[in-house]
Parts: C-alpha cells; sequence; structure tokens
C-alpha cells in the first residue's frame, strides 16, 4: 500500500506521525512525506522517506519573541491564526494535486489542520485518514476557550473557501477537519473519558526508533528532586516567567531542568546547581526522571508526560493548549496556573503542593499505566483494517 503523510512544519506537527510512520513502514508499506517545509533532515534520521520538491515553499511561522507579541495582542493573534489556516490555501491546493496524482497513493494520512492536503485529497477522490496532532478533535461540544471563539469568528470565511474550492461537504471540530474514512487521536479513555462518536483513541504516538530530533543526553542530578519545565518550540519567550520560576524553587531540595529556546543565547541564563537550561531539553529522557512537568500544555508535551508518569502543573499559553489543560484538570492528573498572574509564593505553594499530593501521583500512575500501549502500532493496525488491505 502506498500511504504519503501530508504534515505541517512545526515540530509539534510532526513529531507525533514519526512513529506512525515508522510502523507502516516495518509493515511493508510504500511511505512517504510530504510537507511545505523541508523535513528531509528529521525524515532521514527517523528512516521515512521525504519529498517536498513539489509542494509550494514554506515561509515559517513566527516564533520566540515575536509570536508571544504577536498572541499577547488578540487582534494580532486572530490574524495569526486566519493566516495560519486559510491564506494561500488556493495556491497550495493544486501543487499538492500535482504531487498526489504523480505519487499515486492509496491513502493519504494528514495532519487535520493542513486544509491543502485534505482538500487536494477530497478533490482526488483519494481515501484519506485524519491524524490528530493535538486533542481538538476530542473536545466537548461546549468548550469554551480564546482560540474557539476566534475559530468561530473564521467559519463564515473558512466554508466559502472550501465551498470554492470543491470541499464542502467536509465537516470540522474547532480546527480539525474531520476525515469519512478514520480519524485518529493519541489519548486513551483513561484521559479523555467519553471521546465524540467517529474518534479513534489509539493511546500516545511512540517512535519505534530514533525520532530524528535527537536533543543530546540526560545526566540526572542525584538526591535532588527532579522539575522539569519547557514551554514548547514556539512559545517559549517568557523570560519573565523562567525567572519566577526559579525564584519558587530557591532554596527548595529541587533540581530544575529548563528548556527555554533561543532565549539561552541571551545572558543571564547560566547553569546552577539547581538549574539546567537548554535551547532543545531531551525531554523524552527527563520526564521519566521528573516529579513534576511544568508545561504550555501542548498536546505532544501532555501526552510525553502522560506516558512517563508525570505529574502536569499546566500554563495554557495560546490556541489548543487550554482543551490540553482541561482534559488534565478533568481526569486528576494535575492543574492548571496563570504564571502570568501568579506571585512567587503562589507558584511556590503550587509546586510544593503537587508534590507532596500523594493522591495526584498515584491518578498519574494510573493513567500513565494506560499510557504504555503504542498508540503508532495501533493507529497502523486502524489505516490497515479501515482500508481493508
Amino acid at each position: 500500500m502506498k500511504i504519503v503523510f501530508c504534515l505541517l512544519s512545526d515540530q509539534g506537527h510532526i513529531n507525533p506521525y514519526i512513529g506512525p510512520a515508522q510502523a507502516l513502514l516495518d509493515r511493508g508499506h510504500d511511505v512517504t512525506v510530504i510537507s511545505a517545509g523541508n523535513l528531509e533532515g528529521q525524515m532521514k534520521k527517523a528512516g521515512i522517506p521525504f519529498c517536498g520538491k513539489l509542494v509550494q515553499a514554506d515561509q515559517g511561522s513566527p516564533r520566540g519573541r515575536s509570536l508571544v507579541e504577536m498572541i499577547e495582542n488578540r487582534a494580532l493573534h486572530r490574524s495569526i491564526i486566519q493566516t495560519f489556516f486559510l491564506k494561500g490555501i488556493k495556491e497550495q491546493v493544486p501543487l499538492v494535486q500535482k504531487w498526489l496524482k504523480v505519487h499515486q497513493p492509496d491513502v493519504v494520512v494528514a495532519d487535520p489542520m493542513n486544509y491543502a492536503a485534505i482538500i487536494a485529497a477530497h478533490n482526488l477522490k483519494l481515501p484519506w485518514v485524519s491524524m490528530s496532532s493535538s486533542l481538538t478533535s476530542v473536545i466537548p461540544d461546549d468548550l469554551q476557550s480564546d482560540v474557539l471563539d476566534i475559530v468561530r469568528s473564521l467559519d463564515h470565511d473558512r466554508q466559502q473557501l472550501f465551498q470554492s474550492l470543491g470541499a464542502e461537504s467536509l465537516r470540522f471540530r474547532a480546527v480539525d477537519c474531520l476525515s469519512p474514512w478514520l480519524n485518529i487521536t493519541f489519548a486513551t479513555k483513561s484521559f479523555i473519558k467519553s471521546p465524540p462518536a467517529g474518534v479513534q483513541l489509539v493511546g500516545p504516538s511512540v517512535p519505534l526508533r530514533d525520532r530524528g530530533d535527537s536533543a543530546g543526553t540526560y545526566s540526572p542530578v542525584d538526591g535532588l528532586t527532579t522539575i522539569y519545565v519547557s514551554f514548547g518550540s514556539q512559545v517559549f519567550y517568557y523570560p519573565e516567567l523562567f525567572k519566577k520560576i526559579t525564584a519558587a524553587v530557591q532554596d527548595l531540595p529541587v533540581h530544575l531542568e529548563i528548556s527555554i529556546g533561543d532565549l539561552i543565547d541571551e545572558p543571564g541564563w547560566k547553569n546552577t546547581s539547581q538549574c539546567r537550561f537548554y535551547r532543545y531539553a531531551p525531554q523524552l529522557d527527563i520526564l521519566p526522571q521528573a516529579s513534576l512537568f511544568i508545561t504550555h500544555g501542548g498536546a505532544n508535551s501532555i501526552m510525553e508526560g502522560l506516558r512517563a508518569g508525570t505529574p502536569l502543573l499546566v500554563f495554557p499559553i495560546c490556541n489548543d493548549q487550554a482543551h490540553q489543560a482541561y482534559f488534565v484538570e478533568k481526569s486528576g492528573t494535575g492543574q492548571s496556573i496563570n504564571l502570568r498572574t501568579a506571585m512567587i509564593p503562589e507558584i511556590r505553594k503550587a509546586i510544593i503542593d503537587m508534590l507532596e499530593n500523594h493522591e495526584l501521583h498515584q491518578q498519574v500512575k494510573a493513567v500513565a499505566q494506560d499510557y504504555q500501549q503504542n498508540g503508532s502500532i495501533k493507529a497502523a493496525q486502524l489505516i490497515e483494517e479501515t482500508m481493508a488491505i
């Protein structure tokens, strides 16, 4: 079976697809990845064929300081979302269709936010699978968040766009476009409880080999409780918040492992006996050793934290992160905090309370047991079964 993965080029929209692609390759299928961005380096390390030559060049998404400045302004944040989902789709669709006609896949696997790839597959009457890089496909109908309000305000424009491209029959759950064939989300019922009809929960996406984004080795610090801190690869530019966290644990018997992205190039970030800073931390290695994960709530971070059995203190910054925070609180695997407004004593208390909360740790362990299943293999099996191969 020929399978094409159509991915977006941000890290959070790449990593969850590595494991399923590797699993399908191991099962003897012809797998290729295409993307607007150049993913050749990571795919080569992961052992997955990549070809994006016929896809329009990616201009890159804003990140770091520029992204943070934009999302802190509601009007600019709306503009980011509008650009990300709607701008350039009409130009990208024929390019993706041209590539698909050349490769002639049996199945297309698409990030449900990759509208150009989905419309191209729909127009060519190719079966396509929605494999979500977030939990948006399973949010309840009555959930409220800033990003959902923005998406609703853009719904008319999206409907017109899809209608103009011959794809008016496709359905959505918030930003995710739903497949009439198969919709996959990387979670379990122990965390989500009641997924919507038509969405398959397969467990966490786990790479079967090198994921291709190796960030070096990790050496635990003996004798101290480890706390891991990361706001992801896109919205890391919050120097004042990292400083709040380091101040909050001062004199506590803990060690902070902190991923700060390109902030590491600025002065003031010096490793100490209590703090170690990274540009891009070896997250998969650190989390099993950590007793607490302070996170922005990105879907991959939550998934990896749960699999490692690490309690989650979530500071949702933007987009779907509030949705992940909702499920964390509902499942009893952590809590949310607004680090922008929280004072240092409040942050310190939240950290101490979570480290000492035996009931919380037991609940996280229970969910973690469920998260030991390999969602990558289950996703590959579902694709085979659904497409009757």
